[in-house]
Parts: C-alpha cells; structure tokens; sequence
C-alpha cells in the first residue's frame, strides 16, 4: 500500500488527494502530514507489527493517522467514537495497543496521542520524517472488528497485499487522475477502505459527505466536485433509485454490494441512465472488501436466479464446496474464497482462524480457503451465483450481524433468560429490523425497556433490535426448539399494529400549518401510516436510521438540503417543521406581470440574436398515426411554456407567455423513398423560426415508400438544450402512445414552468459565494492570450458554415469495449492538441455546463447551458498537460461553475482585454446517447443530422456512446478557418490521446 500510495504521491504531488467541505487537500500535504504524525507515534513507541487504534471520526484527519500508522510498519484499527465506551474499552483490550488516537475525553486504558491537526498545515520544508520501515505484502495493514457468534467481535487481520491486489493494475474501473469517489462509509467497516484507498493509490481524490448518502447530496457533489465513483450498500442504492434517481447523473460508474439488489431497482437505473456502468460486487472482510465483480445487464435483471454476483477478481480464487469436496456446476455448496486478499486470521483467535480459514485439496493443490457460510452455485459459463446463508448471521444495511453476539450481550443482563433475536424482513426479504425476545429470571428482570438501556451501553446502534419483549414463555415448535419463525411473525404483527396505533394516535396532534403538514405527509409516508402525531420522535414511531435518510431526501432540496443529522436534532414534525421554515430563503411573490413575463439566462440572451436550432430525427419503422402525432405535439406545445414563449429583449430579454399557447407547427409532408423523404423533412426542419412571435419549434412528417415514416423536430437553442432532449423525448412518446389510445396523456407530474426553474435557480445561488467565485475567475483567467491558430481569418458572422470531421478512438486504445476515457484525460489530449496546433503554451476551451440539479430546474424544457472557461496555463512541460494537472484544473473549474460566464468575463475585464475568452474553442463530451420516443411500440431509431452552419469557430466534441464506438468529431467555420483544420485536429487528437493513454495493466495509472 505504502508503494502504491508514494507512487501517487510523487506522481500527482498538487494534485487533490481529499476534499472535505471547503477543505482541499494535495497529495503532497497529505504526504508532508502523515510524515510528522508518523514521526509523534515513533516517539510513542509505535513500530513494525503494532496495532494502533484510531478513535476519530471519518475525515482527512483520520487518513493522516491511518498512512502514519502505516508508516510505521504498524496497522490501524478505525474505531467509532459513537459506540458504547464498555464496547471500545474491550476492543482496546483484545488489540494490547501501545497508544491510542483520539481527542474523546478520558480516562483511557492505554496512552493517548492527541490526533493530527489540519493536514492543510503541513510545512512544506522542515518538517520531521519517520525512520524508514520494511513492509511486506504479508505484513498486517488493518484491524477491521465484525460481529462474532461467540458474543464478542471479531478482529480480522487484513494484510498490505489484500488491498494492493485490488488496486495494482486495477481491472474493475478506472481510479486514476480525474476520478472522484464519494466517501460515506463508516471507518470501522471494509467498504471504507474501497472508498477511501481505491482513489489515494491510484491517483484520485476522495470526497468527504454526510452518511447515509442523500440524493441532494450526491446531485451537488456531482456538480461541484466532479464524482466520477460511487460505492454504496444495498440499501442506499435503493433509497436513491426511489427518492431521486437522477442524482447518479454525470457519474461513470456505481459499485453496489453488501446484500442482495434488486433486479427491478437495477433496471430502472439502466433506464434513467444508459451511459452509467454499475456493478454488483461480493466479498467478506476477511477476504479484503471484494472478491467479484459483475458488471450488470439487462439480461441479469430478468434472470429468475437473481442477479449473479459474476468472477473473482485479479489474484482472488472463489471455489463452490461441500464439505471439502469442489461442487459440480449448478450445485449448491458453501463459496469459499482464497488468493491474495485472504485475511492474516482473526486477532488472538486461532482455534477459530483453524476453522474458519482452512487448507483444502482443490485441482490436485493444497490451498488456504475462507469458509464464508454463503450458500452458492457457478453457472455453465462461469458466473457465480449466491443463494443465502448456511447460519444465523444477517445483514442489515450492509453491516454484518451474528444473532449470537446480540443474545449473549443479552443475556449478560441480570434476570434476563433465554433470549432469542429474530430478523424482521421487508417485502424483499432483506431484513430491515432485529426482534429480541426473552424470559425473565428473579424479582429484578428488566423489562423490554430496562433491557434496551442495557444494550445500548455495549452494542452499536444498528444492532440494539428494534423490538424487545418480555415474554412468560418462548415457543417452542415440534422439536421442543425455540419457534423462532413464530417470534419474527410475532415481531412483524407487532410491528404492523404499532404502525396503526400511531395512525389512530396522529389525530391527537394536528399540524398547524402547510410547513408541518408536508413534514408529517413525508413522516407517515415513510413509516407507512396514515397519520403521526407532531410532537413525537421520528424514532420513537419506528424510524430507521435509513427511513431518516428518506425523509430527508424527500423534504430536501438545492435552495436547503436536508442532513440525516439534522433529523436527530430535531426529531418530530413540530420542530423539524420549524427549522425548515427559518432557514428556507423567502420567495418574491409573482405578480400578474412576472407571470407571463420571464427573464432569460445569459446564454439565452445570445441565441435571441442567432438563428441556431437543434434537430431530432428518426425513422419510424411504421406508419404513424398522423391525427395522434399531431395531437401529441400540441400535449407537448402546451405543456412546456418554453415552447410556446415569445422571446423578446425589452428593456431586459424575457420569455412572454401567451394566455393561449396555440398550436404548434407541424408540416405533413407527401410520401416518397427514403431518400427523397428525409431531403424533404430535412429541408421543411430547416426554414427560419421566428422566437418573437412563438414559432419556436417544428415538427415535421414524411412516409416512405417501405411503409416507415421519417420523424423530426427542430427546436430553436433559446429554448433547448441536451437535457431538454430526453424531456422532450419523453413527453412525446408519452403523449402520442395516449392519443392511438383514444385518451388524454397523463404526464407523472406537471412540468416546471420557467420562473419557476429560475426561482429554485437563484435559491441555489443564494447559498454559494459568488465574489469567492467572481475573485477565482478574475485571478485563474488573468493573463489569457487569444489563440493564434494557423490560417485564421476574421468573421463578423453570427453563423458560418462548417466543415466537419469525425474519427474513432479505437487508434487510441479505446474502442467499443473498452472503459471510456476520463473527462480530465480527453482535456489532458484537447490541450496538447491545440498546443501542438498552435505552438503557445497558454491555451483555454470553453465547456459547457447545465444550470440544472434541482427538482423544478430539471423538468423544464428550456436552454439552461452555460459554459466554464478550462485554461491550461504555460507549465514548461512541452504540449503535454499532466494527468494531475488537468484533473486539477477540472476539478478546480467545477468548484466554481455557479458563476455564470458573462459575470466571469466581466471580472476578467477588470485586469484585462476579455477578447480572448470571445472565440474559446467549445470542448465538450457526450457519454449518453440520445433516447428515442416509445411511439406505441413502432421501433424508432435515431438519424444523425450533419450541422451545415454554426456559431462556434471551433468545436471539439467527444461522443462517447457513438454506435461504433467513441469518436471525436471536429467542427471549423470555414469563414474562420482552412477546412482542413477539422481532419488536422481530429487526428491530432487521436494521436495526443494514445500518447497519454497508460499502457493495458497499468488502468490506474493514466
């Protein structure tokens, strides 16, 4: 690990290692700092084989103390301060640790080092170094504690090679510069060290957020952080799915695992976003984080097995056993698991490290293999399926628990007997809750509430069951054994009349006011009933931790997210009610004047004096039915106000909105062959519009002679954009499958109105710091030259004609099957491009950018695009732009992306000429393909349109989703420059990106 980490270190040493909030930390700070804390714990005593206990929430601080600790040849156990300190004290007494991290008040058992500081503070010369340690592969880098059927927790010993197996020429996705992952696991469970370190080793930055992960959280971080990874539990990735599915937008991939997923969840991400990977993973701790991979399809989610958990990782054998004997094919038997990711064993345990982790005969070979108790199967072709559990243990949202442990925490309990714990399971079967019942013994048993405190003094929150009772007597079934089939029904019946009896409760406490009656509408959707009482705790009704995150992410929002932690702070409906009304940011009310009167973006008041319009067009394998297309297009016209607005500039550009919106124009034109037809709808899509008057889109209709029908719509840019596509799209096949019904549409929800995108807008802005980012601008574009392309000429045409070159990238290693390419790797291959074009060293693209995120912004068709300026300043590095360095620049860019690009140039006037940032090169990369309209089941496919004219002088755009794979596809103005700039650039581009592009093996690193 200390290898990978170093090579990162010295590689990307500016480069963002962490991101916390506002903190940023550099990979070289990150080194600097870990430096000096390892040189505190050798003056601690702490060395090679140590175990050090680091008792500090999740955070850059923490990872100083983890990379010290691992400096020292010693290895970390991550501790959370929130667990009961009877439970902490055990775990410091089974590590014999010589030291104990942790700002937490005393008294302690063992030494305290006080922990880092602020890494940000690490001196950059001077500073103090550790004395140099071997470490080796099998050497121990990790204590992760799990629960234990024997009642005390498991130590699992993880060496340095498990984790450096996963990351060293990483096969399952691309951690490398450019790459952000969210962090939101907890420290003291393995998925942290996926989080954490599968960015640190390779190169990427580690971004900090609230857990459980919220949808507004993920959305923003997206946004402002560039997330490229996320890797969530079971759980999480279903609340998401649910309460807003489009959070996942703009990431690469999405890694799930933890407990079985549900296909249909799958299957409705796959719709929302085709261009997103996602994968199911598997793997105890004690076969470090992960052993398989499948990376899913659609086919899996229709699979009556479920959904395959897919083959081992590089170096990790995974083997189907009965006994010691190796299963057939399609038979079930216990996964065990082996290769370098296996656990050293489990601390201070051998007789259970013998039983656990054994030595058997597989393929005439003796070999160590870890007994997980998962009952499993391999198909025909090689994918491993699972299929439950051979004991007792559960989990539950992600975490493990052994039923044993909770029972002899339990019965721990003066006057308590026989306990018995029982999963309580949802409608999927996964289990959402734990049930103990017991018997008492004496005059002194507690009862179930007595029992509760008692357990929540030693066990983690997630595993103090939900329910505990009292009971006479246990059932017993046929065998004379505890019925335990009949206590979960018992917990599940209970639970079920729990849920009414806050129902018939709620009435006793009213909401006030609209505030509290949408808390307590999202409290009883969650908890399932009908009504709750407003004075009482979320909790204390039954709430989860992750029903918290629910409610939060229903009552959230851009203009005022909503943290889980804010929940526990103000738990019922009254109080929570009020904390949302101080803080929500007050609305103008809308007069009869600002109701049909609306103001434009700044991008949109350039395109009221450019006729520039985007095009759909698809062949429709079928004749439509023309009466209800026609029909449809006027549900679309008049249920988007940006397609039927007259745009105009008064004494400021607004959008107007007509009482009656009118129809839209729709152009049915005469059946021909194909050819013929798509020339003449091409043709009728390409006459002006008129946006002052309200001729803001077309649509237009032709048969063909083999019974299809060409298809197409053009939508001026003043009212359109990429996202404004897929609505569109939508909308369309909703409307038009309605109308060959003989009925209305019946859209899900009504669609935004344009102040009211413009209103969640500025809410979202009122929280960002707009002089911080007007000040960024104005110092990172300060300096900016115009680029001197070879053969320019000066146009003072809105529009020019274009020539136009595509490529595909399969010359620079990236064909139809091969992992895309980073956003911050194709900057890196467009800046040595235009530097070799060019020979200047300062060189600058615009990108754009959506001004979208929130609930009302995102369902408005309408242009909400603006651009951030990405320069690549003079380095002395050559042309070449280094991996860390354009990630950084991105990253960078994307922090502050609110500002709206006129207000960056009108700061950048304040130093210097703006005329160089008028005629950027527009750089910008598509990594979803275009939907087509679900036109009552006639197959539609979409035909790409070649651009004649343009406003840009040069574009480069990256379409990673191209039908015959990534391509790059350059546009010049031929006004502007030699047509033959287009085929120079795009094979350049090729070639830039093979030259930066790290060889096959080596995935991490590029």
């Amino acid at each position: 690990m200390l290898e990978l980490f170093d090579w990162s270190a010295r590689r990307f040493p500016e480069a963002a290692a962490m991101v916390d909030g506002s903190r940023r930390i550099g990979y070289r700070q990150l080194d600097l700092a870990s430096d000096d804390f390892a040189a505190r714990l050798e003056d601690a005593g702490v060395g090679h084989g140590d175990l050090v206990p680091l008792l500090l929430p999740r955070g850059p601080e923490l990872v100083v103390g983890m990379l010290a600790v691992l400096k020292r040849g010693a290895a970390y156990a991550a501790l959370d301060p929130r667990w009961p300190r009877d439970r902490i004290a055990g775990l410091l007494d089974q590590l014999s640790a010589r030291v104990l991290v942790t700002a937490e008040a005393g008294p302690w058992a063992v030494p305290v080092a006080e922990p880092p500081g602020d890494p940000r503070q690490a001196p950059a010369s001077g500073h103090r170094r550790p004395s140099p340690v071997q470490v080796g592969g099998d050497d121990a880098c990790s204590v992760f504690f799990t629960s234990g059927t024997s009642g005390v927790p498991k130590a699992v010993l993880s060496p340095h090679r498990g984790v450096a197996r996963l990351w060293d020429d990483c096969e399952f996705s691309d951690f490398g510069p450019g790459s952000a992952i969210v962090q939101v696991a907890p420290t003291p469970w393995d998925g942290f060290t996926y989080d954490c370190w599968g960015a640190l080793l390779c190169g990427g930055t580690v971004v900090f957020a609230e857990s459980p992960l919220l949808p507004g959280t993920l959305r923003r971080l997206v946004g402002t952080e560039g997330l490229t990874h996320v890797f969530v539990t079971t759980a999480v990735f279903h609340l998401i799915v649910e309460e807003g599915i489009g959070a996942f937008a703009g990431l690469r991939k999405v890694m799930v695992g933890g407990e079985k997923v549900s296909p249909a969840h799958v299957l409705r991400f796959m719709e929302a976003h085709p261009g997103t990977g996602i994968s199911n993973v598997y793997g105890p701790v004690e076969c470090t984080v992960i052993a398989t991979e499948r990376v899913l399809t659609r086919e899996d989610c229709a699979d009556p097995a479920g959904l395959p958990l897919g083959r081992p990782l590089a170096n990790t054998e995974v083997h189907v056993l009965d006994g010691d004997r190796v299963c057939d094919v399609d038979e079930d038997g216990e996964i065990c698991l082996g290769g370098d990711g296996l656990a050293l064993g489990y601390l201070r345990d051998p007789e259970l490290t013998a039983r656990k982790f054994t030595e058997v005969e597989v393929g005439g070979r003796r070999t160590r293999l870890y007994r997980t108790g998962d009952r499993g199967r391999w198909s025909r072709d090689g994918v491993l399926y699972i299929g439950g559990r051979l004991d007792r243990q559960v989990k539950m949202r992600g975490l493990r628990i052994e039923l044993e442990e909770v029972e002899a925490c339990a019965a721990g309990a003066p006057g308590v007997a026989d306990p018995a714990v029982v999963p309580v399971t949802g409608a999927d079967g996964a289990c959402t809750a734990l049930g103990l019942f017991f018997t008492g013994r004496g005059p002194g048993a507690p009862d179930g509430a007595g029992l509760r405190a008692y357990l929540e003094a030693r066990l983690p929150d997630y595993m103090v069951p939900g329910r505990i009772e009292r009971l006479d007597r246990l059932p017993l079934n046929a065998n004379g054994k505890v019925d335990r089939a009949a206590l979960a029904e018992r917990a599940r019946a209970a639970r079920a009349a729990e849920a009414g009896a806050v129902g018939a409760a709620g009435a006793a406490g009213t909401p006030a006011d609209a505030a509290e009656q949408r808390v307590a509408a999202a409290f009883a959707e969650v908890l399932g009933v009908d009504r709750v009482p407003v004075g009482a705790s979320f909790f204390d009704l039954g709430g989860s931790s992750l029903d918290a995150a629910r409610v939060c992410a229903r009552l959230g929002g851009p203009d005022l997210p909503v943290e889980a932690a804010q929940l526990y702070r103000t738990p019922d409906v009254r109080s929570l009610a009020a904390w949302l009304e101080a803080h929500r940011t007050p609305e103008r009310a809308a007069g009869p004047e600002t109701a049909r009167r609306v103001g434009l973006t700044s991008m949109q008041d350039l395109f009221l004096v450019r006729d520039e319009s985007d095009t759909l067009l698809w062949q429709v394998g079928g004749a439509v039915d023309r009466a209800a297309l026609r029909a449809a297009l006027g549900d679309l016209h008049r249920r988007h106000q940006g397609l039927h607005a007259r745009y105009r500039s008064l004494d400021a550009p607004v959008a107007l909105l007509p009482e009656d919106p009118g129809e839209p124009e729709f152009r049915e034109l005469p059946a021909a062959d194909p050819a013929e037809a798509r020339a003449a709808v091409e043709a009728a899509l390409r006459e002006p519009l008129d946006i002052a008057e309200g001729l803001v889109w077309r649509a237009a209709a032709a048969g063909t002679a083999d019974g299809g029908t060409l298809l197409g719509l053009t939508v001026h840019h003043v009212a359109f954009d990429r996202w404004s596509s897929a609505l569109i799209t939508e909308d369309l096949g909703r409307a038009y499958t309605a109308r060959t019904q003989g009925r209305e549409p019946d859209f899900p929800a009504p669609a935004a109105g344009l102040a009211e995108a413009n209103a969640e807008h500025r809410r979202y802005l009122a929280l960002v710091d707009l002089d911080g980012q007007r000040a960024f601008w104005r110092d990172t574009l300060r300096g900016l030259t115009e680029l001197a392309v070879p053969g320019r000429r000066r146009s003072w045409e809105p529009t020019g004609p274009l020539a136009v070159h595509r490529t595909g990238l399969a010359g620079a290693g990236y064909g139809a099957d091969a992992e895309p390419p980073g956003f911050a790797t194709l900057f890196a291959a467009v800046v040595r491009v235009l530097r070799t074009v060019t020979g200047q060293q300062d060189v600058a693209v615009a990108v754009p950018v959506a001004r979208r995120g929130g609930r009302l912004m995102d369902a408005a068709v309408t242009n909400r695009v603006d651009v951030l300026c990405l320069r690549a300043a003079p380095d002395g590095g050559g042309p070449e732009l280094a991996p860390a360095r354009a990630a950084e620049i991105v990253n960078r860019a994307l922090a502050h992306q609110e500002l709206p690009f006129r207000e960056a140039a009108m700061a950048l006037a304040e130093v210097q000429d703006v005329g160089p940032l008028l005629n950027l090169p527009l750089f910008s990369v598509h990594d979803s393909r275009p939907a087509e309209p679900a036109l009552a089941g006639l197959p539609v496919r979409r035909l790409e349109r070649p651009e004649l004219r343009g406003a840009n002088q040069l574009t480069v755009e990256i379409d990673l989703r191209a039908e015959d794979g990534p391509e790059v596809v350059v546009s010049v103005r031929t006004d502007v420059f030699p047509a033959e700039l287009a085929e120079l650039v795009a094979t350049g581009f090729v070639r830039a990106l093979r030259t930066g592009r790290v060889p096959a093996g080596s995935g991490t690193r590029g």
